[in-house]
């Protein structure tokens, strides 16, 4: 039986998208250093360019951050088109339970709005770490601006959109949105994050595949509609890609400063917006192109990615056939090489024989093999690093820690091949 649910595909020039722009791209994004891990290009609602570099696979799921959040209002759009609630509807009515005993005007106010635009009024996040009640540490907060008029980028005021939605349809969000969004138009392996309540996190925590991202990015280019069926009504679609409120100062750069709308950035091309997760997770929508870009990277800089899609791919596309069998074949096998390994490095050392197969043990501290920001993503606040044990091989180990009461084992290439 045939998958409706396929994305044709076709050649970056039959669809007007000039090859050697790709071309320019990618070189200009290796010299620059950037550590892409995957591309998709979708032009005409085809797929004219995709590649991964190794060892990411068109297969793997990939930590999207906050393009969790956009997932998060595609279910409050959902509810509104159900008649369940309105956009207006204040969270101190959802919640009554939940509320502070003094609540302040400023919370009391705060609506579904408020929170898909980032402007609920709190100057800091609630701290989750450690809470078994999400929504009552966000009413903690105090709200010390009038909700609705500036802009705060608030990861938890998102996941209170996921408690709405939970309270609401007493549906989870992968269970609320499995019907209705993702099997529709075929994103079938979703891996999700949960709160301890067991919800999914709101704000971020979803993992999906590059193909996945074009996909969501093809439904909201398409004005909610996924081959030809209505998925989520236009008018909704319309509001979420419009922007909400201005973003004038941010750290991150210029695409930060331009808007925001429910739960997205807005863009620099006319028109764009995208679903931004950290460190350069994105499904950028480009409607006057009729293009959406799906990537995927480790970036400590992701505007310079932005820049250089800017500056090559979206100025290489074309409303005329190109018709360049040459460059499309050349783009089509640098795609098939793509690569972040280093093969001729020579890590080993005169080490591996001393502390090989010993295990090392260290007295009561705070330190942690596991950044920060992981960390925090994993809900996880108890460190100290209690032993570390390291088999040597000819070209790899396996590094085995035992950090709080977690075991832990990777491998490690020392052939300069990254392992999985």
């Amino acid at each position: 039986m045939k998958d409706s649910n396929l994305i044709l595909r076709s050649s970056p020039s039959m669809e007007g998208l000039d090859s050697n722009a790709v071309l320019n791209f990618l070189e200009e994004a290796a010299k620059s250093g950037i550590e892409l891990h995957s591309l998709i290009i979708v032009k005409n609602g085809k797929i004219v360019t995709e590649g991964w570099w190794y060892p990411s696979e068109a297969n793997i799921r990939h930590g999207c951050y906050s393009v969790t959040k956009t997932f998060t209002a595609i279910a409050i759009g959902f509810t509104v088109e159900e008649g369940l609630i309105s956009v207006l509807d204040k969270l101190a009515d959802i919640f009554p339970e939940k509320l502070p005993k003094n609540p302040s005007e400023n919370l009391l106010s705060m609506t579904i709005h408020d929170l898909l635009c980032m402007s609920g009024g709190q100057d800091y996040e609630a701290n989750i770490l450690n809470s078994t009640d999400w929504v009552e540490s966000f009413m903690d907060v105090e709200v010390v601006n009038k909700p609705g008029t500036i802009f705060k980028y608030n990861s938890i005021g998102s996941h209170m959109l996921a408690e709405v939605i939970f309270k609401i349809t007493g549906q989870t969000l992968l269970e609320y949105l499995s019907a209705r969004l993702f099997i529709p138009i075929g994103i079938y392996d979703v891996r999700w994050d949960k709160t301890p309540s067991g919800n999914q996190i709101g704000g971020w925590g979803i993992h999906l595949k590059t193909e996945d991202l074009a996909r969501i990015g093809m439904l909201f280019l398409q004005n909610g509609k996924w081959n030809n069926k209505q998925i989520i009504s236009e008018t909704w679609i319309n509001k979420a890609k419009t922007k909400q409120i201005d973003t004038f100062e941010s750290i991150n750069g210029h695409d930060w400063m331009l808007g925001y709308c429910y739960q997205m950035w807005c863009s620099t091309p006319k028109d764009s917006y995208r679903l931004d997760g950290a460190f350069g997770q994105f499904s950028i929508v480009l409607p006057e192109q009729n293009v959406v870009i799906a990537l995927t990277e480790m970036s400590t800089d992701p505007q310079e990615t932005l820049n250089l899609i800017w500056k090559h791919i979206v100025s290489g596309m074309s409303l005329n056939i190109l018709n360049n069998d040459v460059s499309d074949k050349k783009l089509s096998k640098v795609l098939s090489e793509l690569s972040i390994q280093d093969n001729k490095k020579d890590v080993h050392s005169f080490m591996e024989s001393i502390i090989s197969r010993k295990t090392y043990t260290f007295e009561e501290n705070e330190c942690s093999l596991v950044p920060a920001f992981q960390r925090y993503m994993a809900l996880e606040s108890n460190i100290g690093l209690k032993s570390v044990y390291i088999v040597f091989d000819k070209d790899y180990c396996l590094f085995t820690w035992i950090e709080v009461n977690r075991k832990s084992t990777i491998e490690i290439g020392l052939d300069g091949y990254y392992r999985k």
